[in-house]
């Protein structure tokens, strides 16, 4: 349809040049409906051409009169599904991806962007299935194979998230997303240095991908190569002065190298960048402890049990600041805390306060 829409204007006079200008090809697209109301290609075309003019609902508003025209049009159905997924609207689009699945159930890319929607709209193990069907209707369909490992990934499934990033890259070896996303799931297995591998791997194919630096320095830190994690750390700091996440781990590597004055630099700046930033508060209060600012590290403890009182570190560890402090009932009171959130270490401390009765 849309070869045959554009090669009749060619026909009464319109230049290639002027259909390679989607506003252009709106203007066209007006005139031509102003001519003939129920003209259902002018519609379409016209709402394609305004996708690319940012106009999403403009788009959607002549994908709709164009099916009100031919309700039963596939390509319409799905292009309309695609411009609601722009604006965050996934299970409007979802609505659409099944009516066009409906009528033409052969078609991948309404499957495969049903996918895309039902992932974003949180209904992983759904947008699993899909994917999963485009990749038994084309095993070659790379980003089919990767979009499902990317899905798996956010299911806590790294093994299978690594199983399909593999296919990726038997298909596309060159694909620099395929080895970093690999990386993040080898990194969430334990396996830093294999994570590190495919970092610089995809590094090496695409140098744009800057938030490699913050993952792959993260992965050090797994690996004890402080000196290396700081490094990366501060590229990534370097790209982007304003990555509070990067501040908060290029401390946790100075803290093990003692460089207590640069973690506490960092951490401070973390929080500036991120007043709720509740580790990069607890950390402040646990230098603070070790360089025995035991007063300044109350008030950081207190502060981070303030943002989130159901983060488990900021309890447990003041907790032990009490203890030390001599005050045992709020030790306890504290430990006792940390432990019902989970830190099993506080239930150790508190049998040891018991032992010494």
């Amino acid at each position: 349809m849309k070869n045959q829409f554009f090669q009749s204007l060619l026909k009464i006079g319109v230049t290639r040049k002027q259909l390679l200008n989607p506003c252009m090809i709106v203007e066209i697209c007006t005139r031509m409906i102003k001519l003939n109301p129920d003209d259902f290609a002018a519609y379409f075309n016209r709402a394609n051409a305004k996708i690319h003019t940012g106009d999403t609902s403009g788009a959607i508003d002549d994908y709709d009169k164009g099916l009100s025209i031919n309700p039963t049009d596939v390509a319409a159905l799905n292009n309309r599904g695609l411009a609601k997924a722009t604006i965050s609207k996934y299970l409007e689009a979802v609505k659409d991806y099944d009516q066009a699945i409906a009528l033409d159930p052969g078609q991948k890319h309404p499957w495969f962007n049903r996918a895309i929607a039902l992932r974003s709209s949180g209904n992983v193990q759904e947008a699993i299935l899909d994917f999963t069907h485009v990749i038994e209707m084309d095993p070659k369909c790379m980003l089919a194979w990767f979009n499902r490992g990317v899905a798996k990934s956010m299911q806590g499934n790294s093994k299978g998230a690594i199983e399909d990033y593999s296919a990726v890259l038997k298909l596309s070896p060159n694909f620099a997303l395929g080895y970093y996303y690999r990386g993040f799931d080898l990194y969430e297995l334990g396996n830093f240095q294999e994570a590190i591998v495919n970092y610089n791997h995809a590094l090496k194919l695409d140098q744009s991908l800057i938030e490699i630096y913050y993952n792959r320095g993260i992965a050090k830190l797994g690996l004890e190569d402080y000196k290396g994690s700081i490094i990366d750390q501060t590229k990534a700091i370097a790209v982007n002065p304003k990555f509070a996440e990067a501040y908060f781990n290029r401390a946790i590597a100075k803290f093990e190298l003692a460089d207590y004055e640069g973690a506490l630099a960092d951490n401070l700046e973390a929080v500036v960048l991120n007043p709720d930033f509740v580790e990069a508060y607890t950390n402040i209060g646990i230098i603070k402890f070790e360089t025995e600012e035991l007063e300044e590290a109350m008030i950081s403890f207190e502060k981070a049990i303030e943002i989130n009182p159901k983060y488990s570190r900021p309890w447990y560890n003041r907790g032990l600041l009490n203890l030390d402090l001599g005050n045992r009932e709020e030790a306890i009171r504290d430990l006792q805390r940390a432990g019902e959130l989970g830190m099993r270490a506080a239930f150790d401390v508190l049998e040891e306060i018991r032992d010494e009765e």
